[in-house]
C-alpha cells in the first residue's frame, strides 16, 4: 500500500503547490441524475419517469437508445460541477436535490444523487499553471495582514480628539439652539441650490421632492 505524500509547506506555513512531492490529487462526487413523473400527469419534456444519466468527473453517461431535452439538461447544467463538490452539510447545495422541469407546465422532477467519491489527479484534467506559492518577495508586500492590536486600538479610542467637541452635546439649551440653526441653514442651502438650477429644470425636481 503506497504511503501518503507528505504536506510540503512554505515559510509562512501554506501549502508550497509547486513542490513535487506535494499530493496534486482531489475529489469528485459521481451523480446519478433521475427523472421522476408524478403519476397519471401529462409530461411535456420527453422524458419518462425512471430516465436517467450519470456524471462521472466531466463525463456524462446515458444509457443506450436513451435521450434528455437540451432545455431540461441546460437547467442542470449549472448545478452538476457544484454538486460534484464537496460541501458544508448546512449549504443548500447538500441538501435540494430535486429540480423542477424548465416548462412550467410540465410537472417533471429531476433528481441529483451523490453516489460516490472518485479521485483525480490535476495533471490529467489541466494543463494550467498552480497558484504561486503565496511567501511574498523581497519588496513585494505580504497579503495576508496582521491581526490588529486591541491594547493600542483600545488605548487610541481612550484618547481625546483634538476636535472640539459639539455644542449638541454639552447642554440642553445650547442643544435646541444649534439644532434650530442647523435645520435653518439646510433650508436656505436647499432654497439656494433650487434657485441657481431653476433655469435647467432642476429646481422644480426639488421643489417637487420638498413636497
Amino acid at each position: 500500500m503506497s504511503q501518503p505524500r507528505a504536506k510540503v509547506e512554505s515559510l509562512d506555513g501554506s501549502p508550497n503547490l509547486g513542490a513535487p512531492d506535494v499530493d496534486h490529487s482531489f475529489q469528485l462526487y459521481d451523480l446519478r441524475v433521475e427523472v421522476i413523473c408524478p403519476p397519471g400527469k401529462r409530461i411535456l419534456c420527453g422524458a419518462k419517469a425512471g430516465d436517467y444519466f450519470t456524471l462521472e468527473g466531466e463525463m456524462l453517461k446515458l444509457p443506450p437508445g436513451q435521450g434528455i431535452s437540451i432545455y431540461s439538461l441546460g437547467a442542470l447544467l449549472p448545478l452538476l460541477a457544484a454538486k460534484q463538490r464537496v460541501t458544508s452539510p448546512y449549504d443548500w447545495m447538500t441538501t435540494d436535490s430535486d429540480i423542477a422541469c424548465p416548462d412550467p407546465n410540465c410537472p417533471s422532477i429531476t433528481r441529483i444523487t451523490r453516489t460516490g467519491l472518485r479521485t483525480f489527479m490535476r495533471g490529467d484534467t489541466t494543463v494550467g499553471p498552480l497558484p504561486p506559492a503565496s511567501t511574498p518577495s523581497q519588496g513585494e508586500p505580504s497579503r495576508i495582514q496582521p491581526a490588529p492590536d486591541k491594547a493600542a486600538m483600545a488605548v487610541e479610542s481612550s484618547t481625546p480628539s483634538s476636535v472640539p467637541a459639539s455644542p449638541l452635546f454639552t447642554d440642553g439649551v445650547a442643544e435646541e439652539d444649534s439644532t434650530a440653526d442647523v435645520a435653518t441653514a439646510v433650508v436656505e442651502e436647499q432654497h439656494d441650490l433650487g434657485e441657481a438650477h431653476r433655469g435647467r429644470g432642476f429646481g422644480y425636481y426639488l421643489r417637487a421632492d420638498w413636497g
